[in-house]
């Protein structure tokens, strides 16, 4: 029965080697002459097995007891040695699972502890339970902090066939990373921090394989040939087989004509046109640079300055509907150039696209890795717009998590009304449903209530991604039954409020979620998604007030504002971010660059507060803080008091600060007029609150004014709102 059992796990391994490519980082750190207790992530059932395979040494894992005794399971945990937990980490009294394993490290084996408990059906990294620091105190031993990478393509996704997210028909990449042994003290937190940054680790060596963003696509559109990828309010509609062969033909163009230029402008709302346009340029091997139309033409200026744009892209139905743009000698107009497509040429991309391998398609494959794919300008909300270096890899890995954690399904329809010239519109509107093998439907205007119910009640939308300025427009005028297709509701680029969430859920009766992300950032960093009822368990992956956990291969830490020392769970600090994400860096500006990127990790410029399960909390922008008597004061904290007194569902009151000889600053208070009425009642609410007293305003700072200042993304317009207080304050003197 030895012999045989042998046997089978030798076939077992073999058969994991042909499926699985498995890379092993630092495995020297898991290999000492002396027992050891391996602490990983949870990713799929197979996980033990490519622990084992991944070591020249044997190793016992811990699993739990359901799944030791569910037949084929079992029988595979049974072969690998696996180790039955009967109890939970948080016993007083250890169980033979625990006793078997400090015996074990005691006799110089090695033992592996997944401390998520069970496999993650939610896609991101759990936070750990103190089970391992029980058996590594009692075995006095150290600790190996271990990530497995990939293996969530053979785990979750093996129930789910219509899953998007399926690798395509080759070899899997498996990557194991092992981390330097630390000391049995370790808390929960802390190691859960390290796997996460093993988990950036992975994702980062993918950067060596990586192929481009073109590349990709014509994967994907191979794949789903016939299938519906893009449509907008227009009328236009697009297969992934027709949408292929036109960019090719347009990139061809783009080729010819700009063969010179390294950078080709895009001026084009959300739309299909605006969606081709920017996969041409990719497929040129080009690098796009989408313009803000409703920025100052001062900002447009910078960018086309900077980029040296000789050629933009536009259309002239939509600069009819934006007569305030201006007019530059760089335009080309898709209405000139479409008419120009030949027969020849449709029937050399068709041929092109369907029959030349994907390495012979002059899609300038080189381009993976630290290529720039995109520059996206930033608001400008603080100070002046900078230019943001997207490469093909940033791009890609944002891509890659937001489709594991939104398990994006083939028959997802997404709902596009961000602009592209918004790192979240570009990455997330039209990058991810084109990689996915999803479809999506585009509305140029997102203030278009109209337009959005009935895009999302005609295509049967199933994802919106969306600001909450826009979301609380949409709570007030379109209809229940408009939203009824929706399972994923997503606003991020500005603060959720309370009173515009409960107002949707109470409408609609759908949960919405909130992210967190920067243009830097390409731009998603944490989500929450819907939470998942597994094996009788529920996995947390949303806490409202919360932005989320974050998303695979990218870690997380809260730092002090003055001394830069890193800080345990739930202490407010700066938020600084490290991952695949992570930009290349600010266009000619290589001191703003090396401000905000130090070893890899990006300081946000943003106030937050990490959980004990992983939560990232938002308190505010540093920016939009004012340091009163040497106290820092949160303006968005503030605001959020005016608003539940008030009762409004949407922003009437925003707070901001100008200099003070006598503090250092004071606080103004902008309202419209709309909450003239109420202002005398909520300023006598304030003062009588248990707010802090340096937080309440003097009634003689609160002025009204016609509206508040937005970007066109529907961020608070920072310094506009400063300058409108000043000019109020300076009025009143």
């Amino acid at each position: 029965m030895g012999l045989i059992n042998l046997l089978i796990r030798k076939i077992v391994i073999a058969t994991i080697r042909v499926i699985c490519r498995i890379n092993v980082q630092n495995r020297g750190n898991a290999t000492p002459d002396k027992g050891l207790l391996l602490v990983s992530n949870h990713s799929s059932i197979f996980d033990g097995i490519l622990m084992g395979i991944s070591l020249d040494r044997e190793i016992q894992f811990i699993v739990e007891r359901n799944y030791s005794e569910n037949k084929l399971v079992g029988f595979l945990c049974r072969l690998f040695g696996a180790i039955p937990l009967e109890c939970s980490a948080g016993d007083n009294e250890p169980d033979s699972a625990f006793v078997a394993a400090v015996e074990a490290i005691k006799a110089g084996k090695t033992v592996c502890y997944f401390a998520e408990g069970s496999v993650s059906q939610i896609g991101f990294l759990r936070q750990f339970d103190s089970g391992f620091k029980k058996i590594a105190q009692s075995a006095n031993c150290e600790i190996v902090p271990a990530y497995i990478g990939g293996s969530w393509a053979i785990g979750r996704e093996l129930s789910n066939h219509k899953a998007a997210v399926l690798p395509k028909m080759s070899r899997l990449n498996i990557g194991i990373h092992f981390g330097s042994p630390l000391n049995c003290e370790v808390t929960p937190a802390q190691l859960t921090h390290q796997v996460s940054l093993l988990s950036c680790d992975y994702f980062n060596s993918l950067k060596k394989t990586r192929n481009s963003l073109s590349e990709e696509f014509v994967s994907v559109a191979r794949r789903n040939w016939f299938s519906r990828c893009i449509s907008d309010s227009f009328g236009k509609e697009f297969t992934y087989g027709k949408l292929l062969v036109v960019a090719l033909i347009i990139s061809a163009k783009i080729k010819r004509s700009c063969a010179d230029q390294k950078h080709i402008g895009v001026l084009l709302p959300s739309s299909c046109g605006g969606v081709l346009t920017n996969l041409a340029i990719v497929l040129s091997g080009k690098i796009s640079v989408n313009l803000n139309y409703t920025a100052s033409q001062n900002a447009r200026d910078i960018a086309v300055c900077e980029c040296e744009l000789k050629t933009i892209y536009t259309s002239k139905l939509f600069l009819k509907k934006m007569p305030a743009l201006e007019k530059r000698e760089q335009y080309v107009y898709l209405e000139k150039l479409l008419p120009q497509i030949s027969l020849a040429d449709k029937t050399i991309a068709f041929l092109k696209s369907v029959f030349v391998p994907i390495h012979f398609l002059d899609l300038k494959s080189d381009l993976g890795g630290d290529s720039v794919a995109a520059i996206i300008y930033s608001s400008g909300s603080t100070g002046r717009p900078k230019g943001v270096l997207l490469s093909h890899h940033n791009i890609l890995s944002n891509v890659e998590a937001a489709k594991i954690v939104f398990n994006i399904k083939l028959e997802d329809c997404l709902c596009g009304i961000l602009p592209l010239f918004h790192s979240f519109g570009y990455t997330c509107t039209m990058w991810l449903p084109l990689l996915s093998g999803a479809s999506a439907s585009y509305i140029p205007n997102p203030l278009d209530c109209d337009g959005v119910a009935q895009t999302v009640r005609e295509k049967r939308c199933s994802i919106l991604l969306a600001t909450p300025t826009f979301v609380a427009g949409y709570t007030r005028r379109i209809c229940k039954e408009d939203f009824a297709s929706l399972r994923i509701i997503l606003t991020g680029a500005e603060k959720l409020k309370k009173k515009v969430a409960q107002a949707f859920i109470d409408k609609f009766e759908r949960e919405i979620f909130e992210g967190y992300g920067a243009t830097e950032l390409s731009p998603i960093a944490t989500l929450n998604v819907a939470n998942v009822e597994f094996e009788s368990e529920t996995q947390v992956a949303n806490k409202r007030g919360t932005v989320g956990m974050p998303i695979p291969g990218v870690a997380v830490k809260i730092v002090d504002v003055e001394t830069s020392a890193k800080l345990a769970p739930l202490n407010s600090g700066l938020v600084f971010v490290k991952g695949p994400n992570v930009m290349l860096g600010y266009k000619n500006m290589p001191d703003e660059t090396s401000d905000c990127l130090q070893n890899g990790w990006y300081c946000t410029g943003d106030i937050g507060e990490i959980d004990l399960d992983g939560f990232l909390t938002m308190k505010d922008r540093l920016s939009r803080f004012s340091k009163i008597g040497g106290e820092m004061v949160p303006h968005m904290a503030i605001e959020e008091q005016y608003m539940d007194i008030g009762e409004w569902d949407y922003q009437v009151i925003a707070i901001t600060s100008i200099p003070s000889d006598r503090k250092g600053e004071e606080l103004i208070v902008l309202y419209l007029p709309e909450a003239s009425r109420k202002i005398e009642a909520l300023h006598d609410a304030i003062m009588q609150s248990d707010m802090i007293n340096i937080w309440k305003p003097k009634r003689n700072n609160y002025f009204q004014i016609s509206e508040i200042p937005l970007l066109g993304t529907g961020k608070l317009n920072i310094l506009a709102l400063r300058k409108l207080a000043l000019e109020a304050k300076l009025g009143d003197c």
